[in-house]
Parts: C-alpha cells; structure tokens; sequence
C-alpha cells in the first residue's frame, strides 16, 4: 500500500512539474557551453590581444554573473584549463559579479563572457562599458548580439559564431578574417 501512495505522489509531481522550465534550462545551459568553445575560438582570433596585457604579464579574461557565483566558477576554471594562454601569454580567467564589474577601476580586461541572462538595463550598462574600453564582450544568449553584444552564437543548420559588425567596428578589435568569414554577422 505504501508503495502504491509513493508511486501515486510521484506521478502526481512529474504530471504537474514544470516541463518547460527544465527544457529551457537545459537549452540555455548547451548554449552556454557550446558558447564557451566559440568563445575561446574567438580570443584566439583577436589579431591584438597581445596589447592587452596587463601589469602582471596576464591577458585578463573574465566570466560575468548575475547572481551564480558558483557555476561562474566552474566556466572560468574550464576557460582557463583549455585556454592557459593566447599568443603566448598567460591568460588569467577569473569570475566576477556583475554590479562588482561595474564598480571596478581596473584596467580594461581583454574578454568577457556573460555566464547567465541580464535583464535589459544591466546587459544596455554592460555593452556601454565593453565599447568604451575596447572589449570582446561574448554572450551565448539569444537576443543579445542584436542589442549590442560584441559576439555569441547562432543556431541553425549549423552552430556558428555571431558577431556585431558595428560593435565590433566600435570597439577597435581586430578579428582575423577567417573568423569573421566563417561568422554569421548583424549589422
């Protein structure tokens, strides 16, 4: 009889669990990793990232995060494990909050990747200072290379990198060409 009750409860939560918060979660979690290869592939495109170096020898890379800390975590350390250096130089992965970003006063790293989705004004701040201080600012998230992300990917046949030709124009980096041709492009 107990098993019976078990079985029934558990029938009951899988028909009324939210299905659909689970498959997004699982959709933005492959972007977020398939973004995380295009985002290496694109720091190794960038012609001049040897002039981003900063006072300890480093490039300075950085994984954004609204609020998980712990997953940033994670994706810095497997950044830095596949990427240890660009161009031969050291990179140096670290995770950061998002309003601890904003408040810094540190030189400008070379590299950002948005590690979860920003509500309209943070990523409108975010674009805003990545421009202005000439960085390769990456999110995986649908949406956001159109309202002014430097670069992310775009899902169709194919996985491929996305890339915003007036940012990219506006920020100074210069991307080696095979990448752009290979990138879809929005202008």
């Amino acid at each position: 009889m107990r098993r019976a009750v078990c079985q029934f409860c558990l029938l009951l939560v899988l028909t009324f669990a939210d299905g659909h918060a689970l498959v997004a979660d699982t959709y933005s979690d492959r972007r977020v990793t398939v973004g995380l290869s295009l985002f290496r592939a694109l720091l190794v495109a960038d012609q001049d990232a040897g002039a981003r170096v900063d006072a300890a020898g480093t490039l300075p890379v950085l994984v954004l995060y609204a609020e998980d800390k712990l997953q940033a975590d994670g994706y810095a350390e497997t950044l830095q494990q596949e990427l240890p250096t660009i161009r031969e130089h050291p990179t140096r992965v670290d995770s950061i909050a998002f309003e601890a970003y904003l408040a810094r006063d540190e030189q400008a790293p070379l590299a950002i990747f948005i590690a979860e989705r920003l509500t309209g004004s943070e990523l409108e701040s975010l674009v805003q200072s990545a421009i202005a201080g000439g960085v390769i600012l990456f999110s995986p998230f649908e949406g956001d290379v159109e309202k002014g992300v430097l670069a992310g990917l775009s899902v169709q046949a194919s996985v491929r990198p996305y890339i915003n030709l007036k940012v990219l124009n506006e920020t100074g980096v210069s991307i080696k060409p095979f990448y752009l041709r290979v990138a879809r492009t929005y202008e």
